[in-house]
Parts: structure tokens; sequence; C-alpha cells
């Protein structure tokens, strides 16, 4: 990269003047806030989040940080950040879908490991066996990318982003509805919808965002761009994670209210139980009922969060369809 860098870039003198007029409170402020934000969302939920003092303090940290930041891009004439480009409505919308895609992507790539791993007991080399079907047919969809562009020239690039959209949220609503069957194999088909759909949004979602702004924004459009749709995906992660738990607990305790021992079902299972394992006493035997009625309710808990995936990207389905048809392009270098 630097190698490309120095051969395409002009050379200018170097000029360390330019250090003077930075928004030094802007960069002092954004990267506190910031930093402590994705702390908080790292260890918010192994430390039970607000019940923690640490994770409370530094989450006041955080937000009195952001606002500064935000108080300081408003006020300052040369800011750090252009936040006053939110006001574009296209730029607006199409950045509520980038941040929808943030936690898509990052979303799904952080509970299907995850789910692999506790339910169905897979390994490193087995769930990277799995998640190849995602990304190998983007390696082979490579050569097809610079294709876009020229797509973008006949086909209006809203409806290219649309596309891609429903790929992705369909491949992810599969997903919301799964079995104690439901292993690597039944994932392939929603991975591969995933990979081809994720080129046709990346690109095309870009260039809706940014169109209609004036080129002194652009840097200011792309740093907001990148940066919500990784903060997007680290605030999902979190969201995620906690919902598995809590959704585990809150399943367990519906499916164990119905279960007795003087259900029906509850004594054929325990029967059949009986049958496969005869050595086993009843203790154990409960404890064996136990352990699937625990593994069934993390298994729903898994498919209501890919069920929140697919509803983000489906807002952010929406989100693009009322940007405007917007004009094709004229040129694309």
């Amino acid at each position: 990269m630097l190698a490309m860098l120095r051969y395409a870039l002009d050379e200018e003198p170097m000029r360390l003047d330019l250090l003077k007029q930075a928004d030094w409170a802007g960069i002092a402020t954004l990267s506190i806030g910031l930093a402590s934000l994705e702390f908080v969302l790292e260890e918010g939920n192994r430390n039970n989040w607000f019940e923690s003092h640490e994770i409370a303090f530094i989450s006041v940290v955080s937000a009195v940080s952001l606002v500064s930041f935000v108080w300081f891009q408003l006020t300052r004439d040369n800011p750090l950040l252009n936040l006053r480009i939110l006001k574009d409505r296209q730029f607006f919308l199409g950045n509520l879908a980038n941040c929808a895609i943030g936690l898509g992507m990052y979303g799904s790539v952080f509970l299907l490991p995850m789910y692999l791993s506790s339910i169905q007991n897979y390994n490193a080399l087995q769930i990277g066996e799995v998640m190849l079907w995602g990304g190998l047919p983007q390696l082979l969809l490579i050569p097809l990318i610079p294709l876009i562009p020229r797509l973008m020239q006949f086909i209006d690039k809203r409806w290219l982003c649309l596309f891609g959209l429903l790929m992705f949220a369909i491949s992810v609503y599969q997903n919301a509805f799964m079995t104690a069957d439901y292993s690597g194999d039944q994932f392939r088909f929603s991975l591969v919808l995933r990979a081809i759909g994720q080129p046709f949004i990346m690109v095309t979602l870009s260039v809706i965002a940014l169109e209609k702004l004036e080129m002194k924004d652009i840097y200011s459009a792309s740093s907001l761009y990148n940066t919500s749709r990784n903060l997007s995906g680290a605030v999902g992660i979190a969201i995620l994670s906690t919902m598995v738990d809590r959704r585990g607990t809150l399943h367990e305790l519906r499916i164990s209210e119905g279960i007795s021992l003087f259900d029906a079902n509850t004594q054929e299972y325990l029967s059949r139980l009986k049958e496969a394992l005869p050595s086993l006493s009843q203790q154990q035997d409960l404890a064996l009922l136990m352990g699937k009625v625990s593994k069934d309710a993390t298994i729903m808990a898994f498919s209501d969060a890919f069920l929140v995936i697919a509803v983000s990207l489906f807002m952010g389905f929406l989100a693009v369809m009322v940007i405007g048809s917007g004009t094709k392009e004229k040129s694309m270098g």
C-alpha cells in the first residue's frame, strides 16, 4: 500500500504548520469518547452493565466526551468533522442504511461462530470451514465488482443496492428459525446468498449516500460513513450478546413452566431416555432433560438474534427505498 501511495500521490512539501490549525479538542474528545464507548460495549455484558461501577463511570466519561465533541464540531469554524452534513436527507438516510449494514455484517459474523461453538460443539477449524462459504464466493466475485459501477450507468443504483440488501436480509432471515439439527451444512446456502448480496451494497450505498454532497464535505462524510458502520457493528454485537444471554434465560423459564413429572410428554421423554441409557439414575435423567431444555432455549435465543438482524436490514432496505430514485451515473471513471 505504501508503495502504491508513493507512486500515485503527487509530491508536496511537508507543511507542519497545518498541525496548528488542527481541531485538537475535537480529536481528543472523539478519541476518548469512542475508546471508552468501545470498552463499555466490549465489557458491559460480562460485568452486568451498569451494575458495575467501572462500566457506569466509563459510560459517563464516554457520554461527556462525545457530547463535548458534538458541541466543538458545531461551534468551531474549522471542525474535525462537519456534522452539519447530516442535515442532507440523502446522506442521513444512506447513513442509516449503512448502520443497518454494520449491524448485519458484524452481528452475523459474531453470532454464527458462537452458535456453532456453544450449540454444535464445533472446533475452530470446523467453524472456519463453515465461514468459508461466506468468504470464498466473495473472493470469486471480486473480478465482477468493477462491473457494478458500469451497471449503475444503465440501472438505477438504488435498485442494485436494494437487491443486495434483500439478498442479505433473506440470508439472515433463514437463520431465524433454527432447531437442534441446524448445523454447518444448513448455513451454507444463507452464507452464499450473503456473499452475493454484499458487493451490490458496499459499492452502491456509498455512492448513494455521498453523491449529493459538495466536494469540501466529502472528507467529513466519508469519515462519518465509515465510523458509523463500525460503531453500529460494535453496538450491535453488544446488544446481540446481551440478547442471547437474556432471551436464553427467558426461553428456558418459559419451557420449564410447561415441564412436569406428571406431564405425558415429559413421561414419554424420560421413558425413551431410560430405554436408551438404562444405567442412569432418575436424577441423572432429569439433569439430561434440563440440559436439553437449556440447549433448546439457547437455540431459540440465537434465532431471535438473527431475526433482529433481519429486521434491521429490512429497515435499511426501507431507508434506501425512500431516498428517491436519484440519477444515473453519467460517468464512472
